[in-house]
């Protein structure tokens, strides 16, 4: 690929920046002869230079100046006269009552040397003011931003598809916040997705002119060391940048799914898969279904099973198999089983999921992605007070589950709102394994499903 050298004036505007702290904000200085050091730790060890000194530093810390006296209430005997030993009596006034310029004064002319301020900090270490504080952040703040320019300018240099957006990258001014540049084609206004799109983008972009193949995960692997960090919002931003969605850009990795029912999967004339007859179920490719010519099936229903020990009681312990397509929803349904579920028009869909907002989420989030409506099994709040009824939940379980209501409560369904209440005012949740659950729901599934069934079907059982 063509460098492009001209267009990345990076090192001008991002200068190498300086990793210690400015000069006057550091502690190093020379240290102090043997016997002065000696002198110092001794005597900031006795009952009064403590507390002098923890005094002193605290107004120094709050802004206060070594001018104006320092006052110490509550003084014993023997603190006062630690204090005074070391100060004299010019330094140190009415009981209690430290000037503190005169004992710099007297310190420096003394045997020690040294002043007040370098006292304070040989014996406790450097002093950091508030305000000192939040302009070292600033400082630091502005130098981690500057740094971050710098490095993404210099991944995506040389990209002629992305000479534009290092334009945008290097006219943005010095900030002690991370900002999107306007105009950027990333659609993001937020900096983390907008960097991993970038370098996301070179390195696809060196891939397409190399002619190589591109997978999804290597991309975000290799520009950003963990494909951990390839977000939704990274892959929206990388979407935007290239123009093109991940399917037509990348190799997705495929994503198997588990299920048993009368789905037979047939492509170019050959059947590949029969899934009513597999025991107690099969794994197919979920891509390479959706992209399929042909998937001739014949459910009267669809039911997801979040856990998959109850996915498997139903596959091998009911004959719900034999006219439903079971799927193991696998602890959550992403975009492709939603998309599995929209090649099946025109049939009832049931969930059963466990007594606990995930749960709810599940269901949730698959109406809302469907725009149909899917029957809850198992999740009734009798149900769930049965189960629960023996259970004490830890104060951090409670709040977690409190926590996950305000997450789902807003996609959760008109049939699921008492038990998400529930789950609110008690923070107890509970999982489908519990033999109560498979004693109420297993026995009656065929026929709970069986009634969903639109028409004539409506009337005839599971065997």
């Amino acid at each position: 690929m063509e460098n492009v050298t001209t267009a990345c004036p990076t090192r001008s505007l991002y200068p190498p920046m300086r990793t210690s702290l400015p000069e006057h904000m550091s502690a190093a200085r020379a240290p102090l002869p043997p016997g002065v050091a000696t002198e110092v730790a001794r005597w900031a060890a006795s009952a009064g230079g403590k507390r002098f000194c923890a005094a002193a530093r605290e107004r120094l810390r709050n802004n206060g100046k070594l001018a104006s006296p320092l006052r110490l209430h509550g003084l014993t005997d023997e603190e006062w006269n630690d204090i005074h030993d070391l100060f004299g009596r010019e330094a140190c006034g009415r009981r209690g009552e430290v000037k503190l310029a005169v004992a710099d004064r007297v310190l420096r002319t003394g045997a020690l040397s040294i002043g007040l301020r370098r006292l304070l900090i040989e014996t406790g270490g450097s002093i950091i003011t508030r305000s000192g504080h939040a302009r070292y952040q600033r400082i630091a703040k502005r130098r981690e931003v500057s740094q971050a320019r710098h490095s993404l300018a210099e991944a995506i240099a040389g990209i002629p598809e992305l000479t534009d957006e290092l334009l945008l990258l290097n006219s943005l001014g010095k900030e002690d916040k991370f900002v999107v540049p306007p105009g950027t084609r990333t659609g993001s206004v937020h900096w983390k997705p907008y960097n991993s799109a970038l370098r996301v983008a070179a390195v696809y972009y060196q891939r397409v002119d190399m002619g190589k193949p591109i997978p999804e995960q290597s991309l975000p692997t290799t520009a950003l060391d963990s494909s951990k960090r390839w977000s939704a919002g990274s892959k929206a931003a990388f979407q935007n940048l290239i123009g093109k969605s991940l399917e037509e850009a990348v190799e997705l990795r495929d994503k198997p799914i588990q299920m048993r029912g009368p789905l037979t999967w047939v492509v170019d004339g050959v059947t590949v898969a029969l899934a009513e007859l597999a025991m107690p179920w099969i794994c197919l490719p979920l891509r390479a279904l959706l992209k399929a010519d042909i998937i001739g099936a014949r459910p009267r229903g669809l039911l997801l099973v979040e856990n998959h020990e109850n996915f498997e009681q139903v596959c091998k312990n009911t004959d719900v198999p034999q006219r439903w397509l079971v799927i193991w929803a696998e602890g959550y349904t992403g975009n492709l089983v939603h998309r599995f579920i929209g090649k099946f028009p025109g049939i009832p869909l049931a969930a059963w999921c466990d007594l606990d907002p995930d749960g709810i989420g599940i269901i949730g989030r698959a109406e809302q992605a469907t725009g149909r409506t899917i029957t809850p099994i198992g999740m009734g709040v009798d149900l769930w007070n049965t189960v629960v009824a023996d259970k004490s939940p830890s104060a951090e379980d409670m709040e977690q589950c409190r926590q996950a209501v305000r997450i789902v409560e807003a996609v959760t369904p008109p049939a699921l709102r008492d038990l998400l209440e529930c789950f609110r005012h008690t923070g107890a949740r509970a999982e489908q394994q519990h033999c109560v659950v498979y004693d109420d729901v297993l026995p009656t599934l065929p026929t709970i499903l069986a009634a969903l069934e639109p028409g004539e079907q409506a009337t005839r059982h599971f065997n």
